[in-house]
C-alpha cells in the first residue's frame, strides 16, 4: 500500500494537474504564417495533408485522415474565410493560400512537439486540435487534487497499521500473519475501520 500511495501522490495526481495546466501554457504565437497548403499524402485519396510554414520558417505537416472527416474543421475554416467556394474536398485538393490571403490571417496560436503540430488556431477556429475548455481543466484538476489526496489517505492509513504491528511485534517478538492477498487486504481495511481492535471471536 506504501507504494500505491507514493504513486498516487507524486506521478498519478501530478500528472493530471501537468495537463491541466498545459492546456493554457506551451502555446506560442504568431502574426504570420508563410505558407499554407492542403494536398493528398501517401499517394492516396484517403489522406490529406497540411503543410505549414511558420515565423521561424519551420515547416510542420499535419495529416488527416478523410475517411473519418478529420479533415472538416479545416476545411469548414476555408469556406468561413471564403478561400473556397465548395466543401467538397475531391474540387478543392491540392490547395494552396496566396500571399494576399496568408497576410489576412491574425490571431494565430499554435503548439508544437518536433515537427509535429498538436494545436492550431486561426482568428479563435481550430485546425489541429480541440480548444481548452474551463470543464476540461476543472475535471483534470478535480481528478488531480483527488488522487493526491486518496495516496495521502493510503500513506496514513498504511502507516498507522504499521506501527500498530509494530507495537504487537514488541509485545510478542513475532510479526502478525498477513498473508499477502486480497482477502488479507479487506481484513486489513475491516480492522481500521474497526479502530485497530482484533475480531470478535464469537462475530
Amino acid at each position: 500500500m506504501f507504494g500505491l500511495s507514493i504513486a498516487l501522490v507524486f506521478a498519478v495526481g501530478p500528472t493530471f494537474y501537468k495537463k491541466a495546466k498545459s492546456d493554457k501554457t506551451n502555446f506560442s504565437n504568431t502574426s504570420r504564417v508563410r505558407y499554407f497548403s492542403l494536398d493528398y499524402a501517401f499517394d492516396s485519396e484517403k489522406y490529406m495533408q497540411l503543410k505549414l510554414i511558420i515565423n521561424k520558417g519551420d515547416t510542420v505537416n499535419k495529416n488527416y485522415f478523410i475517411p473519418e472527416k478529420e479533415h472538416k474543421e479545416v476545411i469548414s475554416f476555408l469556406v468561413k474565410e471564403k478561400f473556397v467556394t465548395t466543401n467538397n474536398i475531391r474540387e478543392i485538393l491540392p490547395f494552396k493560400l496566396t500571399s494576399k490571403q496568408l497576410q489576412s490571417l491574425r490571431n494565430i496560436i499554435f503548439k508544437l512537439n518536433g515537427k509535429h503540430i498538436e494545436v492550431l488556431a486561426i482568428d479563435d477556429y481550430y485546425l489541429v486540435g480541440n480548444k481548452p475548455t474551463i470543464v476540461g481543466k476543472v475535471i483534470y484538476y478535480g481528478l488531480g487534487i483527488i488522487f493526491i489526496a486518496i495516496g495521502l489517505l493510503a500513506f496514513f492509513l498504511s502507516s498507522l497499521v504499521f506501527i500498530d504491528i509494530f507495537k504487537i511485534y514488541q509485545k510478542t517478538g513475532e510479526f502478525p500473519n498477513l498473508p499477502n492477498s486480497i482477502n488479507s487486504k479487506l481484513e486489513g481495511l475491516k480492522y481500521i475501520f474497526r479502530g485497530f481492535k482484533l475480531k470478535n471471536k464469537n462475530d
